[in-house]
């Protein structure tokens, strides 16, 4: 098998909660700003990494980082920057 198949199916299963779709539809949110909200629920530790998010949403840097800042904007998520950490942390608001 192709390599690059074989680690594609090996890489971990998103899990989504259906009240996402509820979400996403009263926000009208778009699939790559409903993609990012996927992708930090199902981190044990919400964290900004775009290297992980290129990765795994198979998003570039500009749509991942539209969609952030939407998703900022409209306050469903905020940013925590913890001092003498190299990571951002993410916090859920709102709905979630």
């Amino acid at each position: 098998m192709n390599e690059v198949v074989y680690k594609t199916l090996k890489k971990k299963d998103f899990i989504v909660k259906s009240f996402i779709f509820k979400i996403a539809t009263e926000l009208k949110l778009s699939l790559q700003e409903t993609m990012v909200i996927i992708y930090f629920m199902n981190q044990e530790i919400p964290v900004f990494n775009l290297e992980s998010m290129k990765e795994n949403l198979y998003l570039s840097e500009e749509e991942i980082m539209k969609a952030f800042s939407r998703l900022v904007g409209i306050k469903l998520i905020s940013v925590v920057v913890k001092k003498n950490e190299k990571e951002v942390g993410i916090s859920f608001l709102q709905y979630l």
